[in-house]
């Protein structure tokens, strides 16, 4: 939600009946100002959308003042004038439109909070207190579940030490036995490789020299990522 520019409190604060926003919409205004919609259904989004465009100067002249200003300055490598994003999509030039796939797994967070007994919309903000936490003499009152969640991970880390190493060489006798040779608890996984042309060509991607497509690859894939390794 971050990603697309969405503030998560104000997102599950929207919640209703279990139903999340699916769409966000920006609209720069005549005046300059921008403003914002969040709908939770396509009919919402498109009606949302005609009604910003009966406001809006028609996309004809939106297209003419366009094509001026870029004849004054400098053209594209091609030497004709670029067309707007928005255009392309169908839409009017000042219009965004940012569909919220995660509003989904939104609505599965939000069943399961409500099964437990919770309210969804609490989830990063609340008055109430929901929680009482005890730790030796210590008591300390929470109003949400992410409150929860980061005092769990803060009482886990508790006592622990985090080492990282570039390479098992770098490890003590120990711990190489602890973490990677003592057969009772290592794991040992078998790969294999189907496809040695892919195999090669995701290696150079992500170890070879050219930086440029590692950082392409890893900006396109990492709001996708379930497990990483570090």
């Amino acid at each position: 939600l971050h990603r697309i520019g969405i503030d998560p409190d104000k997102y599950f604060s929207l919640a209703k009946d279990g139903k999340f926003p699916t769409s966000k919409i920006i609209i720069h205004e005549t005046d300059g100002s921008v403003s914002e919609k969040l709908t939770y259904s396509s009919e919402e989004k498109y009606a949302w959308i005609e009604e910003a465009e009966k406001r809006l100067p028609a996309v004809e002249s939106m297209l003419e003042t366009a094509a001026a200003e870029a004849a004054e300055g400098e053209e594209s490598a091609s030497g004709e004038a670029q067309e707007t994003p928005a255009v392309k999509n169908g839409l009017h030039p000042a219009i965004e439109v940012i569909d919220i796939y995660e509003a989904s797994a939104c609505e599965e967070l939000g069943k399961a909070i409500a099964e437990a007994g919770y309210d969804p919309s609490k989830l990063y903000h609340g008055e109430a207190p929901l929680f009482k936490i005890t730790d030796s003499d210590d008591t300390l009152i929470l109003n949400t579940l992410s409150e929860l969640f980061e005092h769990v991970k803060k009482n886990g880390r508790k006592g622990l030490q985090i080492q990282r190493y570039k390479g098992l060489g770098e490890m003590d006798p120990e711990q190489l036995w602890e973490t990677t040779m003592d057969p009772a608890r290592r794991k040992m996984i078998q790969v294999t490789m189907k496809d040695a042309m892919e195999a090669e060509r995701m290696f150079t991607l992500l170890m070879g020299d050219d930086v440029e497509p590692r950082r392409e690859y890893i900006e396109r894939h990492a709001a996708g990522v379930k497990d990483l390794d570090i």
